[in-house]
């Protein structure tokens, strides 16, 4: 039998899910990822997923609301604004995109 601890080390969970555990909307989370205030997620093909639980509150969202939601990645929220305004922002992989 597979503990539920274990389920949650590889259950992915889509923005619909993410946004009904955090009571956030799907816009804010999207921002937030492109802001770096919660984790990236990982590319599947054109969607994201991210991972419920991983030990590591950078990755696993469970482990990221148990750690008070630190910031994730070193992209200022400032210097994301300017370049959404400027049609520009991150990719998934945390790159310059068009």
């Amino acid at each position: 039998m597979i503990s539920t601890s274990t389920v949650d080390l590889v259950r992915l969970i889509d923005v619909k899910e993410l946004a009904q555990i955090t009571t956030l909307s799907r816009a804010t989370i999207w921002r937030h990822r492109e802001e770096g205030l919660l984790p990236c997620g990982v590319k599947i093909g054109r969607s994201v997923r991210w991972r419920l639980r991983t030990g590591d509150p950078k990755t696993g969202i469970l482990d990221w609301i148990e750690a008070s939601c630190p910031r994730c990645q070193g992209l200022s929220t400032g210097l994301a604004h300017v370049l959404r305004a400027l049609g520009l922002g991150l990719n998934g992989f945390g790159e310059l995109g068009w």
